[in-house]
């Protein structure tokens, strides 16, 4: 199912983004396995700055207007939880569940 989220333009976003409905939930990507307490997997689509992550306690959910940057210190990340958790849940980016 495909879901739409109203936004309004915010400075998360590239200039190129100038859509105020984004399509969050259409995009499917694999995932990686990762090594964390909280995320199961996490994937990136750098075209359209979506992240997806899977969570231990279940749940996949993706979160719009992350970085490349962004998602490379992710990965990076000596704690991919207390990053995700600091950077991304608490960051304010839109995000919706999927599965």
């Amino acid at each position: 199912m495909i879901r739409l989220l109203a936004l309004p333009i915010s400075r998360r976003f590239d200039s190129t983004w100038n859509l105020e409905v984004l399509h969050i939930g259409a995009i499917r990507m694999q995932r990686v396995p990762v090594s964390s307490s909280q995320l199961t997997s996490i994937g990136y689509d750098p075209a359209t700055l979506t992240l997806e992550v899977e969570f231990r306690k279940g749940g996949v959910y993706q979160y719009v207007g992350i970085s490349a940057e962004t998602h490379e210190q992710l990965m990076a990340a000596e704690s991919i939880g207390t990053f995700f958790n600091t950077m991304i849940r608490e960051g304010g980016f839109a995000y919706v569940r999927v599965s």
